[in-house]
């Protein structure tokens, strides 16, 4: 019997534009972007900048810009996407259980390069999945109910 995929997880690799090799096949501009925790190192002419994506909210065509600044490297990360006009109290969602309630219909939660993505939408999995196999991470693996070790939504 085929198992439920709520998400995948991926190992990044110290520098490189993983956010924006992960979410390729992904419209961002159909989104809004929550960032609310992060801390991120960007190389930028050989110089090291702290932090590219500050927490806040962020459209599609902002979230993207960032993304696309340099290449870096994710200390930790805890952000949602939400349709356009609907908005979240990202505070309160604590769980898997509190994501599946929310408008979210993404979440990306990453410390130490490990990144854990949770999708409402199956074939959005199977997509991440295919971004992250061929650029990012040979380790991929897909979250479902029964390997989802993650008590609650927070790094």
């Amino acid at each position: 019997m085929p198992q439920h995929k709520i998400g995948i997880t991926v190992q990044f690799s110290d520098y490189g534009k993983h956010l924006e090799t992960l979410f390729q096949n992904i419209d961002m501009q159909k989104y809004t972007w929550y960032v609310t925790n992060s801390e991120i190192y960007c190389a930028i002419n050989n110089d090291t900048v702290l932090n590219i994506l500050q927490p806040g909210i962020y459209d599609g065509k902002s979230f993207l810009t960032e993304i696309e600044t340099g290449t870096y490297h994710i200390i930790h990360l805890r952000l949602f996407a939400v349709p356009h006009n609907v908005s979240i109290n990202p505070g309160k969602i604590l769980t898997y259980q509190d994501f599946l309630s929310s408008s979210a219909e993404i979440a990306l939660l990453c410390a130490d390069c490990q990144a854990d993505i949770y999708v409402k939408d199956e074939a959005s999995i199977e997509s991440l999945a295919e971004a992250a196999s061929q650029k990012i991470s040979k380790q991929e693996l897909f979250l479902t109910p029964e390997n989802n070790g993650r008590t609650g939504f927070w790094i």
